[in-house]
């Protein structure tokens, strides 16, 4: 936080995709847009994962919140959701002049060659990882609210 001088753009994702995601990367040798085999997570290396992630997942936001000085939180799936809108949000409160033509072309190149093909998969998260990272999210969620006067998403597996 220090080496930023306090100021920071914090993009928070749901942290069940955050977690799938960053074991896909690891599990497969760091790429992008492979998948794991789905008997991956019925391990006990899956279920450290899990509480380690979740845990990285609040140490990274609690440590800009306790130590940033100059916050602006950007919600992954909100920014993917509406590009334009939270890129616009973002612009303005940097003091940066929205250039239009910028943002038509951002909105026509949404893809990239790094998305995973999805498939549908049973939900890998036990019911003690929910409960751990449910009340870690309603934690962040009360942490936002205080400091900023922000709410997180509704963050549920998915």
């Amino acid at each position: 936080v220090d080496s930023f001088g306090g100021h920071f753009v914090v993009v928070v994702r749901n942290p069940y995709r955050a977690i799938i995601s960053y074991w896909n990367w690891e599990k497969t040798g760091g790429h992008h847009t492979k998948l794991v085999k789905d008997n991956t997570y019925n391990s006990r290396e899956f279920s450290d994962f899990v509480f380690t992630g979740i845990y990285r997942w609040f140490e990274l936001i609690d440590d800009w919140i306790n130590f940033g000085k100059d916050l602006y939180f950007v919600f992954y799936e909100e920014l993917k959701e509406n590009p334009d809108e939270e890129i616009r949000k973002l612009l303005l409160y940097l003091g940066l002049e929205v250039d239009e033509g910028r943002l038509s072309c951002l909105s026509n190149n949404l893809a990239g060659s790094f998305h995973r093909v999805s498939k549908d998969t049973k939900n890998p998260f036990t019911e003690e990882h929910q409960l751990m990272i449910s009340s870690v999210v309603e934690k962040v969620d009360r942490m936002l609210q205080n400091v900023l006067d922000r709410n997180m998403p509704l963050y549920k597996v998915q």
